[in-house]
């Protein structure tokens, strides 16, 4: 895999920068160019680098084994780490990332007298980056550095490209929520998404793309937030993002926020918030409502409910406004696969504190079906050749893809 030389190009108000990508081989469906779109106010902090890039699509290289060329400037940090990245990731998950080679036309690091110095976080709405927020705020945060000076919102990541007028009803709501905090919420568009749909498990993919995103306003951020993610069991790493560090540069710190931190014991600490309870947004369908409520469909919308009506304070979330019923939360217990194992180990104890005894046994009466229903379509899938189970999950999952003539 090639990853070109990015170039820089203002139109319609936005600065978009963009590299050509190849491959050695063929890949079906596979976008020949990466950009990355902002309002063009924040043209003066955007570089030609391709930090941003190698970030974004390692994860792709090793997906598919084909060693990468990076003709562009790379931090010289960044691809000292990269070998240890890459360790991690194939440890973890190696039938789905390989190892291989990276090489570079020029390493060298970002001056840093030219970084404004601000620090971010990634923002979608949802509860680990309201905590996230929340915590880096000037009378939550005791250390000046540490302090937020603005948000990135990012159109492509759960918001699908296409769906453009669900983000352009959603910004402005943070935007306003964020100018309240005295901060800023930069908007960001990219289609760094397409490259991994249908192809491997987003919850794995986006992390690096979401640095890789930060790393693109090189001139803005000495530091960057990736809001929790992590999770450990007996002491294993079940997902990468406790790696993400290893994605710095010497002028940005990548930094995991509270990783060890449940989303449940986040809520907890920041439920009687204004502004979550006007704005927390935390849906991943497909097609989702309008106006960012819930839809009481998707995992996360359930959960969040769940925990919400435990702590007694549904009623007065904005995006909440229908109750936890039994039937939702069989709901609940259905669309997330694996349950106990990977999501919710930490339920049954909180659903007895509460003294929710019929959630309690419906949790436990759930495992096996739900449990059945995370395997046997995996180890079907496993069965068949990649680029079968990729048209097939096409096929299926039309509504995913962008309409023919939809703008992105």
């Amino acid at each position: 895999m090639i990853i070109h030389q990015p170039e820089i190009i203002l139109k319609n108000g936005e600065v978009c920068v963009s590299a050509r990508v190849e491959t050695h081989k063929e890949i079906a469906f596979f976008p020949d160019r990466l950009w990355f779109k902002f309002p063009e106010t924040y043209g003066d902090y955007i570089t030609d680098r391709s930090d941003g890039f190698l970030a974004s699509l390692i994860l792709m290289a090793m997906h598919f084994g084909e060693d990468l060329e990076v003709r562009g400037v790379i931090s010289p940090r960044l691809a000292h780490n990269l070998d240890t990245f890459q360790n991690r990731y194939h440890e973890m998950l190696p039938g789905l990332f390989q190892q291989v080679d990276v090489r570079y036309d020029q390493l060298q690091p970002l001056a840093s007298e030219t970084v404004l110095g601000g620090v971010a976080t990634a923002f979608s709405g949802g509860a680990d980056s309201s905590f996230t927020l929340w915590s880096h705020l000037p009378q939550n945060e005791p250390e000046p550095s540490a302090r937020l000076t603005h948000g990135l919102f990012i159109h492509g990541f759960d918001i699908l490209l296409h769906k453009g007028e669900h983000y352009l009803t959603i910004y402005p709501r943070f935007a306003e929520m964020f100018r309240r905090l005295n901060l800023q919420l930069i908007q960001a568009k990219t289609n760094v998404y397409l490259f991994s749909q249908f192809r491997m498990d987003w919850v794995y993919a986006h992390e690096p793309p979401l640095v890789g995103t930060a790393l693109v306003l090189g001139r803005l951020l000495k530091r960057f937030y990736k809001p929790g993610g992590g999770e450990v069991s007996h002491g294993r790493v079940k997902r990468p993002a406790y790696f993400i560090h290893l994605l710095s540069t010497e002028t940005m710190e990548t930094i995991l926020d509270a990783p060890d931190i449940t989303r449940f014991d986040k809520l907890s600490q920041i439920a009687d918030w204004p502004e979550l309870q006007d704005h927390l947004r935390v849906c991943t369908n497909v097609n989702p409502m309008p106006d960012g409520s819930a839809c009481y469909q998707c995992p996360k919308c359930l959960s969040a409910l769940l925990y919400l009506e435990i702590l007694g304070v549904r009623p007065r979330y904005k995006n909440f406004p229908k109750p936890m019923t039994l039937g939702r939360y069989l709901r609940f217990c259905w669309v997330n696969n694996g349950l106990k194992k990977y999501f919710y180990p930490h339920l049954p104890r909180i659903l007895l504190k509460s003294r929710r005894y019929v959630f309690f046994a419906v949790y436990w009466l759930m495992l096996i079906p739900s449990e059945i229903k995370n395997y046997l379509p995996r180890k079907i899938l496993s069965m068949l050749p990649p680029n079968v189970k990729y048209r097939l999950k096409r096929k299926v999952f039309t509504s995913h893809l962008a309409p023919p003539g939809a703008a992105t």
